[in-house]
C-alpha cells in the first residue's frame, strides 16, 4: 500500500509539472532554461543550498558535521 501511493503521488506530480512546463514555459530557450525568469532570489538559493547538503550527505560529510559543526557545509 506504500509503494502504490507513494507511486500515484510521484505520478500525479510527475504529470502536474509536465502540464505547467508545456502549457507556459516551452515555447522559448528563455523559458525553458530559466522558466521564464519567473523564480525568486529565495527559491533559487534554497535550491542550490538544499542540493549542496544532499550532495554533502551522499559524499559523507555527515560525519565530519556530527564531530565538528556545520561550519564543513561553507566548504562547498
Amino acid at each position: 500500500m506504500i509503494v502504490f501511493s507513494f507511486c500515484l503521488f510521484t505520478g500525479l506530480v510527475a504529470l502536474g509539472s509536465l502540464w505547467k512546463f508545456k502549457t507556459n514555459y516551452s515555447n522559448t530557450l528563455n523559458g525553458f532554461f530559466l522558466a521564464g525568469k519567473s523564480n525568486s532570489f529565495w527559491m533559487v538559493g534554497s535550491a542550490l543550498l538544499l542540493t549542496n547538503l544532499s550532495a554533502n550527505q551522499f559524499i559523507g560529510e555527515n560525519e565530519s558535521v556530527y564531530i565538528n559543526n556545520l561550519s564543513v557545509i561553507g566548504w562547498g
